[in-house]
């Protein structure tokens, strides 16, 4: 490990100076050594406790910052080293070292060889020189040639150490157990399951499998053609494979000729019962807002009567009968106003005055009415006569026969209840009806006409009654949903479900084509669906050599694939290279992992592929 020596002030002149000069490299001519453990510090211009200054070093540079220098004494002197010192020939301490712990321990029957290791924090390495010997002893790197130590064989196959040399006993087993770690193909590890491409695939030998002359039939797998776009619109073709594209293209003329209906061609006259309402168009209805109240009136008393169940027959609630027994209606039998011999039709009122009961006659006052309590009132034998006032053969100046006629003092006809029928009711409440007769009659549940003339307001909602508009929520006729876009598919029982009204097992069954269905794309490829049959295909782009990489399935697949294959695509022909996919592992439902195999090339590789699973 190299020591960070600390540079000192007078150093740095001597530097300084020389760079002024010219005169590079400094020459560190001696190393001064202590036992005494110092605090090095640039300020610093002589080595505390210093033994001796020692002239036989040699040194070099290892690098920009780093030094290697030897020092050696082989006098019979013994000390201890604790800190060192470097002198210029001047002198001057150009800079130095300390540490608590003795870094080396000379005794007399010893000689000394220090191998120092100095990284400079502030100054180039290649600024100074060591000495005038040459038996420099530094450490071996990549840049320098030095003394090294041989590594173990457990750290050549750790791979780890920088400083330390391999030995070829080494070097066998590192390169043994890094065969052995990268899988390496060779005679011990061959066979079925090893993932190489050699004599077998998968452990099955070339005879058991398809060959590239061999055609696929009904009865036999093998290599087939791929039918062309018209191919596979036309539906003839027995002895080609459809393409994802051929399948779109037929599937997208099959739409066409068979008029399915979908969005796009949806609308007044497509001939959808999806577009009518009871089996009826839009024109059968009336227009809620072209409807008036006289139509709705109209309407009601084609209707009209006893059992039509219009509350316009009713009154309150009531038959018109219900009214007719009046006695029972008042809880109470009337004074009969006139009818009697003499009487007149005048209207009769009676009233309290606050302290008698009063009477009236059409506009006559007809004063107080006396009882027993107040008899005294009262003209009599005792009180009649001259000048009495009493109006005696008269009642109010009218003679009895005034009275008789009920009718006339009425002013009307009272009602006979025995002869009054529910339709003489009726044609009274009749001939009194309209706007503000105040008749209930005139009323439907307490509203008037004009109440249910505003559809939209006793709705809550506005109806949709032309193209463009939108219902809120789901509509229902008969109980049954109404279909559309929105909640159309297999299953929905539209009748969108049918070709000209007939279901499909009125038609003949169309080619494979007609029941390959579902079918999309995305970036990472294509996929369809035959029945419970789904497969799936793309292109990975840009694999590096010897790198493995990950291709994810357009969609997740509920069971792992059965098939699968990845083919090489390179950017142009090699005759002195080669590079080829390989699959590794078992492919997932939802990727399978792929590698760039090359020999004596570094080109990149696309990879097309494809899968297939059962659903």
């Amino acid at each position: 490990m190299s020591l960070s020596i600390v540079v000192t002030n007078g150093g740095l002149a001597a530097l300084a100076a020389a760079q002024a000069n010219g005169t590079l490299p400094l020459v560190i001519t001696k190393v001064g050594v202590s036992p005494t453990a110092i605090t090095p510090v640039p300020t610093l211009t002589a080595l505390a406790g210093e033994t001796k200054q020692i002239t036989t070093i040699s040194g070099l540079t290892t690098d920009s910052k780093s030094a290697h220098i030897t020092v050696q004494d082989q006098t019979s002197d013994d000390y201890t080293v604790r800190s060192f010192g470097l002198y210029l020939a001047n002198g001057t301490l150009f800079a130095l070292y300390g540490q608590p712990d003795a870094i080396i321990v000379k005794t007399d029957a010893s000689v000394l060889n220090l191998a120092i290791d100095i990284q400079f924090a502030s100054i180039t390495a290649a600024s100074l020189s060591f000495g005038d010997t040459n038996f420099a002893n530094p450490d071996a790197t990549t840049v320098t040639k030095g003394v090294v130590e041989l590594a173990t064989s457990a750290e050549a196959v750790a791979g780890t150490d920088t400083v330390r040399a391999v030995t070829p006993s080494g070097l066998w087993a590192a390169f043994t157990a890094l065969l052995s770690s990268f899988g390496v193909w060779r005679a011990s590890n061959d066979g079925a399951g090893s993932g190489l491409d050699a004599d077998l695939l998968d452990g099955l030998e070339g005879a058991d499998y398809v060959k590239k002359t061999d055609a696929a039939t009904t009865a036999a797998a093998g290599v087939s053609a791929l039918a062309t776009a018209a191919e596979t619109q036309a539906g003839t073709v027995t002895n080609k494979a459809v393409t994802p594209s051929g399948f779109l293209s037929a599937f997208t003329a099959l739409v066409a000729a068979f008029q399915i209906w979908r969005a796009s061609n949806d609308g007044a006259g497509s001939g959808l019962d999806a577009d009518l309402l009871d089996g009826q168009h839009g024109s059968y209805y009336l227009a809620a807002s072209a409807y008036t109240a006289a139509d709705v009136k109209a309407k009601m008393l084609t209707v009209d009567g006893s059992g039509s169940g219009l509350d316009a027959d009713l009154l309150d609630g009531q038959d018109g009968a219900y009214y007719a027994n009046i006695l029972a209606r008042l809880g109470y039998t009337p004074v009969q106003q006139g009818g009697g011999a003499g009487q007149g039709t005048n209207k009769i009122y009676i009233g309290w005055s606050g302290s008698r009961v009063k009477m009236q006659v059409d506009s006559s006052d007809m004063g107080n009415v006396v009882f027993d309590g107040n008899i005294s009132d009262v003209w009599r034998a005792s009180t009649d006569g001259s000048g009495s006032g009493l109006d005696a053969d008269l009642l109010d100046g009218q003679d009895g026969a005034y009275y008789a006629n009920v009718i006339a003092r009425l002013g009307y006809t009272p009602l006979n209840s025995g002869s009054y029928t529910a339709g003489d009711i009726l044609g009274k409440m009749v001939s009194v009806d309209g706007s503000g007769s105040g008749l209930d009659a005139d009323l439907l549940d307490g509203q008037d006409g004009s109440y249910y003339a505003n559809v939209v307001a006793r709705l809550g909602y506005t109806p949709a009654n032309a193209a463009g508009q939108n219902f809120g929520g789901s509509l229902a006729v008969g109980g049954s949903p109404v279909w559309f876009a929105g909640n159309d598919g297999a299953g929905s029982g539209l009748d969108a479900d049918l070709l000209d009204g007939k279901d499909a097992a009125a038609f003949a069954l169309a080619a494979l084509t007609s029941s390959v269905l579902p079918a999309g794309s995305n970036g990472n490829g294509t996929w369809f669906k035959i029945g419970n049959l789904i497969i799936q295909c793309g292109m990975k782009s840009t694999i590096s050599p010897d790198n493995p990489a990950t291709i994810t399935y357009p969609i997740a697949l509920s069971n792992a694939p059965f098939f699968f294959i990845a083919g090489t695509r390179i950017s142009s022909f090699d005759g002195g290279a080669d590079s080829f996919a390989q699959i590794i592992g078992t492919p997932g439902t939802a990727s399978m992992t792929v590698a760039n195999q090359r020999a004596n090339n570094s080109a990149t590789i696309d990879v097309p592929w494809m899968i297939a699973a059962w659903t």
